[in-house]
């Protein structure tokens, strides 16, 4: 059988080895009380989870109860009423309440939620509402995007771990091969074009949205050609600390640039993106991680232009809660941006740790509502236990000897390509 719903997201999968959870903020700020709450909230999701399966399992037991029920009373010689048909049954499931159909789609994986909405019109009434308010089950199995030369260019596939089976589905122009795929987040894959322009692609309903030209970044300005036609970019490497321009003798008349093809500069520019539900407007939020330095910027539904936060540098990943754009540094600084105001103002809800971190960073929200970091580290663990500064054999708070500190070697050499 053969179903004509479109796609499933697409959503990253990250293998969780040697991953070590750290609290954002200092342990002695927690109380006893915080961590009651924190376990109320705990078994209260837990119970929501238990009712929505008891729906789940409840349709399910009605449906087999009312077929075996049906079989029995016509195999029964002693029955002499009108036979009940199947498919009248089966009809009266259609004309259940639109709370109830959305309480039970809402426990669905993606693939069943589809189905389900192509039942009848009353089902897909409820499955068009509670996808437009965001009701579907948020914690659904991962799936793996990928294309391949034999689907073609417009064509990708999404294989189903829940199903274990691949779905191709059609995208729109410009062709889902050609993109570079730079962020995937509620249900929204973030994409670069040849011409490094971005999109957002939802794969469930086949919609697109242009993102503002990559030339309204504060990095990127457009070279054009004989005809007017965009031939080159070039982007500038600068922040807004003069302190930090260590490539230029003097921070306001010169700024180290390069040039880049169209399709060379996404490879370069983009880090990491994301798509967040805005509370203040009721519509999306796109964040981009990007270089130089790997600052951020960021466009509102509707934006002509990115807004780039001048604020830092060296952003590894970002999180949108309670209003507030929580980004966290390599370091493990974690700023909060609050971007509802005319003017963006930032404050520091953690600073730096004592050492560097190797491997990678990650920050999250947990079901209780806490901030943490999640370090995922490469090589070996404890690396990350000790001050790199301090010698092998040597306690971190014992003072070294004169001459073991090694800061002054500590240069950073920087090289225009065009010199090499």
């Amino acid at each position: 059988m053969k179903f004509s719903f479109a796609s499933i997201p697409a959503e990253a999968i990250h293998l969780a080895r040697g991953i070590r959870l750290h609290w954002s903020l200092p342990m002695a700020a927690c109380s006893r009380v915080v961590l009651m709450s924190n376990l109320c909230a705990v078994v209260a999701m837990q119970l929501k989870d238990l009712w929505s399966l008891f729906f789940t399992v409840l349709t399910k037991v009605l449906r087999f109860a009312a077929c075996f029920l049906l079989k029995k009373f016509q195999k029964d010689k002693h029955f002499h009423s009108p036979m009940v048909e199947l498919e009248t049954l089966v009809g009266t499931l259609s004309e259940l309440p639109q709370d109830v159909l959305m309480t039970i789609f809402a426990t669905f994986e993606i693939p069943d939620l589809l189905r389900a909405g192509s039942v009848s019109s009353s089902w897909r009434s409820a499955y068009t509402c509670l996808r437009d308010l965001g009701m579907y089950k948020q914690s659904q199995t991962p799936c793996l995007l990928y294309t391949s030369a034999a689907a073609g260019e417009n064509f990708a596939c999404l294989y189903s771990l829940a199903e274990k089976r691949a779905y191709k589905i059609t995208l729109p122009e410009p062709p889902i091969r050609t993109r570079s795929l730079i962020g995937s987040s509620n249900g929204w894959l973030i994409t670069a074009d040849e011409r490094s322009e971005m999109h957002l692609v939802n794969p469930i309903t086949g919609e697109q949205i242009a993102l503002p030209s990559v030339i309204t970044m504060e990095h990127v300005k457009p070279i054009f050609d004989g005809s007017g036609t965009i031939s080159k970019y070039e982007m500038s490497f600068h922040t807004s600390d003069p302190e930090e321009s260590y490539w230029a003798e003097d921070w306001h008349k010169r700024r180290w640039t390069r040039r880049y093809a169209p399709n060379k500069l996404r490879e370069e520019l983009y880090f990491k993106a994301f798509v967040f539900h805005d509370p203040s407007t009721g519509n999306y939020i796109v964040v981009l991680i990007h270089s130089p330095f790997y600052q951020i910027s960021f466009a509102r539904a509707g934006d002509d232009k990115w807004t780039w936060l001048p604020h830092d540098t060296g952003y590894c990943d970002c999180v949108y809660m309670d209003g507030l754009l929580n980004a966290l540094k390599s370091i493990g600084d974690i700023h909060a941006f609050d971007l509802t105001g005319s003017t963006v103002t930032m404050r520091v809800v953690i600073g730096s740790l004592k050492w560097g971190i190797t491997g990678c960073m990650y920050i999250i929200q947990a079901p209780w509502g806490d901030l943490l970091q999640v370090w995922r580290t490469v090589g070996n663990p404890s690396r990350v236990e000790r001050d790199p500064n301090v010698p092998e054999g040597h306690d971190e708070d014992e003072d070294l000897p004169e001459g073991d500190d090694d800061d002054d070697n500590d240069v950073t050499d920087w090289e225009d390509e065009d010199d090499i």
